[in-house]
This record gives C-alpha cells, structure tokens and sequence, in this order.
C-alpha cells in the first residue's frame, strides 16, 4: 500500500486504455460486461489513483437488473489533464515516471532545453503568453 501512495501525482506515459465493452442477449435480457484493451497515441498523464472494475452478467429480474460479479479487473486511474475525467489504465500500459510533461516527447536533453527556451521566447513582458 505504501508503494502506491508513493507514486500519487508522478507522470507516466500512457499506450493503452480500458473500455467497457457490453454483449446483448435480447432473448433474455441478459448482458455480458466485460472490460477491454483499446490502444491509444501516446500521451502523458498523472496517476491519481487505484480501483477494480468486474467482468461479469448483467440480469434482468423483472423488476430490476442485477450484476453476477466475474474476475476482478484491477488497473490505475490516470487524469491527463487537471479538469479532465480519469481515464482507466491497465497497470502493464504505465511506463516510465517523468519529471516534466515534456520529456516523454523529447528524444535528448538538449531538445527539452530548447523547448524550454521556446515557451520562455513567447511571453510578454509580464510573464503571460502572448
């Protein structure tokens, strides 16, 4: 457990996602959930926390559905954007900690120094982004 709440907030690069994925059977309003792999562009995002998701049958009873509980699907939620919903990551498609948000991107030190200078060439003289 201590692991996990020291890697909360690092930066890690993103290859894969999971999706819920859902198969009906109309003939007796049941329904196969189960969560699948979707690759995904590269992108960079924090690690903001741990849960389960369950594969499994979703039944109608007449009155109300209810959920048969299969294999428990663990993975990591990672948000890649402040004010964007998290999105469900599968542990093996969290590689690598990165101390900036550039560096993934970045094949050598000197490109992240240049991309440095870059930003810092296009503010004004208050510091804003022009």
């Amino acid at each position: 457990m201590k692991k996990k709440y020291a890697i909360m907030g690092k930066l890690v690069t993103v290859t894969q996602i999971y999706k819920r994925w859902q198969k009906a059977n109309a003939s007796e309003n049941n329904f196969c959930v189960t969560w699948v792999k979707e690759t995904i562009e590269r992108r960079v995002g924090w690690i903001v926390g741990w849960r389960n998701v369950y594969n499994g049958m979703l039944t109608w009873n007449g009155n109300s559905y209810s959920f048969k509980q299969g294999e428990a699907v663990p993975h990591v939620l990672i948000s890649f954007y402040p004010t964007l919903k998290p999105v469900r990551v599968p542990i093996e498609a969290c590689s690598g900690f990165h101390t900036s948000a550039l560096e993934p991107y970045c094949k050598s030190k000197q490109e992240r120094e240049m991309s440095k200078e870059c930003a810092v060439g296009h503010r004004g003289k208050d510091g804003r982004f022009i």
